[in-house]
């Protein structure tokens, strides 16, 4: 059996510190509020230091293949050594060439799968589909039924959450990370039926995000949504929570995850 994973995300872009502009990294709020935590390189150091399982690095300018970016995330790789996934604005098979390049283990797709799902299986075909993360980020639409969420247009879009998987099923992707925009960032806790549902329907390891605020959300995460791996950041970046105790509490709760060391 695969051991369930603790993946903290961290949100990247430009910020201004007197006179320059840094990258730096950001919580969020339901994709609206947006708080700078510290710098990419010393979150992720601190995240491995406290045993992360894998870490996910998004650029929410999308533009994570410019120079700046590619920089911050070769330099991410260098210097920590759990497995590293990393996406936002990824374009073409020439994008996921670069990131892998640089030392991406797995390239996070969102907008990608609606917009050029060729690309996909062309990654697949000469990559591997392990290292494509498929990320669906949804939205409760007025009559409270989960949407697909267009982050780049900032709408939600005419086509139900589970009608959508359902139509990418066969799209070479080894994993499905999915987002409850309506839950990010507000810790109270995650839409675990829905999370239940899409984990009989799909077919490939679920990430979940949205809405840790306790160490007891994570564990019904994993228990009754069944969950492969939860993600999140406002969480792990509160300095009152800590990877190392929150993975005490799993295996109390008699998870299977790795242990500590």
């Amino acid at each position: 059996m695969l051991k369930k994973r603790l993946i903290p995300k961290l949100l990247i872009k430009k910020h201004k510190l007197g006179r320059h502009n840094v990258i730096a990294t950001f919580t969020s709020k339901k994709f609206l509020q947006y708080v700078p935590t510290g710098n990419p390189v010393d979150q992720a150091k601190i995240f491995e230091s406290q045993m992360a399982d894998e870490l996910i690095v998004i650029d929410l300018e999308k533009e994570i293949t410019n120079y700046e970016k590619i920089k911050i995330i070769n330099q991410i790789a260098k210097e920590t050594f759990m497995p590293l996934c990393v996406g936002g604005g990824v374009k073409t098979l020439k994008d996921i060439s670069k990131l892998l390049f640089n030392g991406a283990d797995k390239v996070v797709i969102n907008s990608l799968i609606r917009d050029n799902p060729k690309v996909i299986l062309k990654a697949a075909k000469k990559f591997g589909s392990q290292c494509l993360i498929g990320a669906i980020d949804f939205k409760n639409d007025k009559f409270n039924k989960p949407k697909i969420y267009d982050n780049k247009n900032k709408k939600i879009l005419d086509i139900g959450l589970i009608q959508f998987l359902t139509k990418i099923k066969n799209y070479e992707l080894g994993e499905i990370l999915i987002t409850d925009i309506d839950k990010d960032g507000t810790g109270k806790g995650m839409a675990i039926e829905l999370y239940k549902k899409i984990n009989k329907l799909i077919k490939v390891p679920l990430l979940i995000s949205g809405g840790c605020g306790v160490s007891d959300h994570i564990v019904k995460g994993f228990k009754e949504a069944g969950a492969d791996g939860v993600v999140a950041g406002t969480f792990f970046s509160n300095r009152d929570q800590n990877l190392l105790q929150l993975r005490s509490a799993l295996f109390n709760a008699k998870l299977n995850v790795r242990k500590i060391t």
